[in-house]
């Protein structure tokens, strides 16, 4: 299990890809405190914008054995120009090396959202121990200034088989 604490760091997350982003942990942002900042600098373009949290060897263990897992959190979208995202804005949550990964459908930016997927280990799922949180589609791609604010990411079994 994994609990996030942003209240001194970023707790092990970093920028996975992406090229025109920075995170920042312990930043006070739109009502909450102690959140992960990830901003960016540049337009993200059609790139691929992922960040991931190395974990120990539990996920690959479990593969193949059908182990459930649920990872769950909030966040915010600050679209800082109103340059269109899309709605509804899709985070891609994964696993591992993105396999398996769920897609967290949410209405509306510059508001908190909760998300909650479930995810089931299988025989491919090992590839590396981390945990991923993605843009899905390309027309959610941040443009320069965007930044997206992660709370109380959690990471669990839900169940053992």
């Amino acid at each position: 299990a994994y609990a996030s604490d942003f209240s001194s760091d970023t707790n092990g997350w970093g920028v996975f890809i992406t090229v025109n982003s920075a995170l920042t942990g312990n930043v006070d942002a739109e009502g909450k405190t102690d959140l992960l900042q990830w901003a960016w600098s540049a337009d993200e373009g059609d790139s691929t914008a992922y960040i991931r949290r190395s974990m120990d060897s539990t996920v690959s263990d479990q593969a193949g054995n059908g182990t459930v897992f649920a990872l769950s959190g909030e966040f915010y979208y600050d679209d800082a120009d109103s340059s269109g995202v899309a709605d509804p804005i899709q985070l891609t949550i994964g696993l591992g090396s993105f396999n398996p990964t769920q897609t967290a459908v949410l209405t509306g930016t510059d508001q908190w959202h909760s998300f909650y997927v479930t995810l089931t280990a299988g025989a491919s799922t090992p590839g590396s121990d981390a945990l991923a949180i993605g843009i899905a589609n390309s027309a959610d791609m941040p443009t320069s200034g965007d930044k997206i604010y992660f709370k109380n990411i959690k990471f669990e079994y839900i169940d053992a088989s």
